[in-house]
C-alpha cells in the first residue's frame, strides 16, 4: 500500500547554452544563444504514495512529491557572456544579469528603501557616492524556485470516481512590470491606482504618479510562491445502459479552478522561452492569466 522514492542528484552541464552579445565588428548585433558556460543543478527528490482497497466497493489513493533544487552558474566559458544583462522591460531598463556563483535568471536591481515627502522612490546608495546608478544594483533572488512540489489524490466508490491534482513551487521571484505607470492609455490594476501616494492621505504603498521611465528596482519584485489546484474530476459510470456499449461514463472536470499565491499580478508562472535572461522569463508585462475551464463530458467504451 505504501510506496516511495528518494533521489539525490548532482548534475553539471559543461556545455550550457547561454545568451551572449557579439561586438559590431563580428557583423552581428543583438543577443544570440551559444555554448557559453557550466551550470550545476544539485538537489533532492522525494515522493510518497499510499493506496488502499478498503472494500470491494471502495478504494482510494493519495500521494505527493517534493524536489529541492539548487541552481548555480559555475563558470562562464565564453568571454562575450560576461556581465551579460537581460530581462528587458521595453523601456531601456533591464532586470537580470549573468554572474558566476549566482542562479540563472538572477534579478539585478536597485533597492527601494521607501518614498520621500513627494512620494518618489528613495533608492539605496550602496557605495555612498551620492549618485544612484548601475554601481548600486545588487542581486535579489532568481526566477529559479528552491522547492517544487505536487499532490494527487483520488477515490472510487461503487460507480463513482473522484480525482484531484495540484502543484506549486517556493523560493522564486517574479518581476511585476505591470505595476509601473503607462504612457499609452493602458489600464493598471485598481490596487495600484487606488493606493498611490498623495498628500491628503499620506499613503506610501505606491509612489505618486510620475512621467519618468521607472528604474528597475525591488519595488516591482514579488514572491513567486504559489500552489495551484490544476485538475478536479468527478465521474459516474453507468454499465449496460446502451446496447453495444460496455461502459458509459459521464464526468465533470475543473481545470485550474484555484490558485493560492502572493504575487499581485495575474500569474507567477512565467517560464518564457527558456532563455534565463529573456524578456518573458519571470517578468509580467503583458501576460494573460491562466484560463479556468469547467467541462462536462461522456466516455463510451464499446
Amino acid at each position: 500500500r505504501l510506496s516511495g522514492e528518494f533521489d539525490y542528484y548532482d548534475k553539471l552541464n559543461t556545455n550550457a547554452i547561454l545568451p551572449i552579445s557579439l561586438p559590431d565588428a563580428f557583423g552581428a548585433s543583438g543577443i544570440t544563444l551559444t555554448h557559453a558556460g557550466k551550470i550545476r543543478n544539485r538537489g533532492l527528490e522525494f515522493s510518497l504514495n499510499w493506496e488502499d482497497q478498503v472494500s470491494e466497493d471502495f478504494n482510494y489513493h493519495i500521494g505527493g512529491n517534493i524536489t529541492k533544487n539548487d541552481n548555480n552558474l559555475e563558470e562562464i566559458t565564453n568571454p562575450f557572456a560576461f556581465e551579460q544583462r537581460g530581462g528587458s522591460l521595453g523601456n531601456g531598463q533591464v532586470t537580470k544579469r549573468l554572474k558566476e556563483g549566482q542562479p540563472l535568471g538572477s534579478f539585478y536591481l536597485l533597492e527601494v528603501e521607501g518614498f520621500d515627502e513627494r512620494g518618489e522612490f528613495v533608492y539605496r546608495d550602496v557605495n555612498d557616492d551620492g549618485a544612484i546608478d548601475d554601481s548600486d544594483r545588487q542581486f535579489f533572488g532568481s526566477i529559479q524556485p528552491d522547492l517544487y512540489f505536487g499532490i494527487n489524490a483520488g477515490m472510487d466508490y461503487k460507480n463513482w470516481d473522484f480525482n484531484v491534482q495540484g502543484y506549486g513551487n517556493s523560493g522564486s521571484k517574479v518581476y511585476n512590470g505591470k505595476k509601473a505607470q503607462r504612457f499609452t492609455g493602458e489600464n493598471i490594476e485598481a490596487s495600484v491606482a487606488q493606493n498611490t501616494f498623495n498628500f491628503d492621505n499620506g499613503s506610501n504603498m505606491n509612489p505618486a504618479p510620475y512621467n519618468e521611465i521607472p528604474l528597475s528596482s525591488t519595488y516591482f519584485l514579488e514572491s513567486g510562491d504559489f500552489f495551484r489546484i490544476n485538475n478536479i474530476t468527478l465521474g459516474y459510470t453507468l454499465p449496460d445502459v446502451i446496447p453495444g456499449v460496455k461502459k458509459l461514463r459521464v464526468y465533470a472536470l475543473a481545470q485550474n479552478p484555484l490558485i493560492f499565491k502572493k504575487f499581485t499580478g495575474f500569474t507567477p508562472e512565467l517560464p518564457g522561452d527558456g532563455n534565463p535572461l529573456g524578456d518573458a522569463s519571470g517578468i509580467e508585462l503583458s501576460a494573460y492569466p491562466s484560463v479556468k475551464s469547467y467541462l462536462v463530458g461522456v466516455n463510451l467504451n464499446f
